[in-house]
């Protein structure tokens, strides 16, 4: 009873207080999923500051984590005091029966995929392994990355530069140190029930800015995603399965194609249908930070940032006109070029 305690507490600080008060520092009065996606990318931002300085001296990850855990939270209360009113919401329209039966199917469905994937799903290949063998190993030796996860041996810094860089499996070894629970456990159970969710939250912004009168039209679009997603992970094979939610969520490459690339483009749909300055300076924020935090998420976003951002820049400069506003898309693909470079 006290681990599960525990690790509600350490689940709920780093997944809810943390990026709430982060994000009402950064974006006071914006709009909560706004606030949300932003203050969570800084946290990951800051762990990935701290991970490196860490790794390259090869000190105590556990005094990282309590680093990082008081620095965020300082900024977290801060935000939290800062608090600035939230917009005014608009009109309320009761939904109809329709929507209400909708909006069911999807969280059930949602749900039943959640819990299919997490404890009735086995997924191996080694660099699925590598992941989670990553996260026990710094959690198991108090150093991050410093011991090879095939032997045990003690190594240099940045032996393996891409799973250095791109280190979300520490965030697991971080909850763990937290919570107490394995990484392993945390890495391929508990996180993916967050996971999975948010992944399908992320697409219900995305169609909601599509039809932003319809809630209707916005369910049936994200039942209508979620049913291709699963008929293309039953009829894809190889090693495209690696990509897909409902296989190994857990992986880079999955959380990089399902949560950061969806969230990157729903906050560049919303940066073009805002034609104040004043109103789209939040999502350039919330932009830089989000394209800063997928470093820490996978290696192939070193690539595929630079590319999404680069191409929807070029047809978002052409169709507003907007060309003072080049070097913001060349401030949030910095940290990923820099990555790239880094790690060829």
């Amino acid at each position: 009873m006290l681990t599960i305690l525990r690790t509600c507490a350490a689940l709920a600080f780093a997944l809810g207080f943390l990026p709430a008060g982060l994000g009402r520092l950064a974006l006071p009065g914006q709009r909560p999923a706004l606030r949300y996606l932003c203050g969570f990318s800084m946290s990951l931002v800051l762990f990935e500051i701290l991970m490196l300085i860490f790794h390259a001296t090869g000190s105590s990850f556990r005094v990282m984590v309590a680093l990082w855990c008081l620095a965020c939270g300082l900024g977290a209360l801060a935000g939290f005091r800062k608090s600035g009113r939230l917009p005014r919401p608009g009109p309320f329209r009761r939904p109809d029966w329709g929507e209400v039966l909708l909006a069911v199917v999807v969280l059930l469905a949602v749900a039943v995929l959640t819990l299919n994937t997490v404890f009735n799903t086995t997924y191996k290949n080694w660099d699925d392994q590598t992941y989670c063998a990553n996260a026990v190993a710094t959690w198991q030796t108090d150093a991050i990355n410093r011991y090879t996860f095939y032997s045990g041996a003690w190594v240099q810094p940045f032996y393996l530069i891409k799973y250095i860089v791109a280190g979300w499996p520490n965030y697991s070894a971080m909850l763990a140190v937290l919570s107490g629970v394995h990484a392993a456990i945390l890495f391929r159970t508990i996180l993916p029930l967050f996971e999975i969710p948010a992944a399908f939250g992320l697409v219900w912004l995305l169609l909601r800015h599509f039809f932003p009168q319809s809630r209707k039209k916005a369910l049936l679009g994200l039942l209508y995603y979620l049913l291709f997603v699963l008929l293309v992970s039953e009829k894809m094979t190889g090693v495209c399965s690696e990509w897909w939610l409902v296989v190994n969520c857990w992986t880079g490459k999955s959380l990089s194609f399902h949560l950061v690339t969806p969230a990157v483009l729903w906050l560049l749909f919303e940066l073009e249908s805002q034609t104040e300055a004043a109103r789209r300076r939040p999502y350039w924020i919330a932009l830089f930070f989000v394209s800063a935090a997928c470093c820490t998420i996978a290696a192939t976003m070193f690539m595929i940032l630079p590319i999404e951002l680069g191409i929807w820049g070029i047809f978002y400069l052409w169709r507003t006109r907007r060309w003072g506003e080049i070097r913001n898309f060349c401030l949030c693909v910095a940290p990923a070029v820099v990555c790239a470079l880094a790690t060829l």
